[in-house]
């Protein structure tokens, strides 16, 4: 934050380094995917996927400050700021096409990047791909629990069934991680999707048939956020599918963007 004497206020003073990690740098790919983790997670989620992306896709893996190698940074508490600082930093990287690919919360926040571009008016992504996630204009079955005491909310954190065993059995490191787990909770419950105009890109949505938090019909509601169509793939599943289904998701990613990378590339 800085203070702006002028406005006699604290003014968000963006925070653009340190946001990827490139397990795969590429001189001159045909795509960029930025990906962006669920409640709680770092950029190594997507670590394995990505090393099995095709060499013509470069991924870039969103690290949020609280965790992992930005440990000791502030994570964020609002989706606003969090968006503004995530898409300035997508900013310096559009000059390849590039797709935006979230997870859970990742997802809604990959939307608010794709809306915070054409608000500046910078290159759009050629496609978004929202996995686990409903629409952001659709509510929530499970009821807020990032102002519950520690106890209850850890628990809660347990029966999300998205944080390793090995994990929740250390009660020193969950102490360590209650504050960037508490902040990426409150990102997602205190969210309110602005009426805006659809996006003029497209969506691929894949979702788990078993997911408790996203229903059929929140997977659906989709298609109502863009103008250019969507597609929906989902498989037999719950709410963390990400490993087992990899190759599903694989399958989809390259298929989707290499349409549009041809067509801008000649891929």
């Amino acid at each position: 934050m800085r203070y702006d004497s002028g406005s006699h206020f604290f003014m968000h003073q963006p925070r653009t380094s340190g946001f990827f990690v490139r397990p795969r740098p590429a001189d001159r790919p045909a795509a960029k995917l930025f990906c962006v983790p669920f409640c709680g997670g770092a950029a190594s989620v997507f670590r394995d996927f990505a090393m099995r992306l095709p060499d013509w896709i470069e991924p870039f893996l969103v690290q949020l400050p609280g965790r992992a190698t930005r440990f000791n940074e502030p994570p964020y508490r609002s989706m606003s700021a969090l968006v503004n600082d995530l898409a300035e930093a997508v900013s310096a990287e559009t000059s390849t096409p590039y797709a935006l690919l979230g997870y859970s919360l990742g997802a809604v926040i990959c939307f608010e990047v794709a809306r915070q571009m054409r608000r500046r008016n910078l290159p759009p992504p050629v496609r978004l791909f929202a996995l686990a996630s409903g629409a952001p204009h659709t509510k929530d079955p499970f009821a807020p629990i990032h102002q519950l005491p520690d106890r209850e909310f850890l628990v809660e954190i347990a029966r999300l069934n998205g944080t390793p065993r090995e994990v929740l059995a250390e009660p020193q490191l969950m102490q360590a991680l209650l504050p960037m787990l508490r902040a990426d909770f409150c990102v997602h419950e205190t969210y309110v999707c602005a009426d805006e105009p659809p996006l003029d890109i497209p969506i691929s949505v894949i979702g788990g048939t078993n997911d408790r938090r996203v229903s059929a019909e929140r997977l659906g509601a989709w298609q109502i956020c863009t103008s250019a169509g969507s597609s929906i793939r989902t498989m037999t599943a719950g709410h963390f599918f990400l490993h087992e289904a990899s190759d599903t998701i694989l399958e989809a990613v390259s298929a989707d963007l290499r349409a549009v990378a041809s067509a801008a590339t000649g891929l």
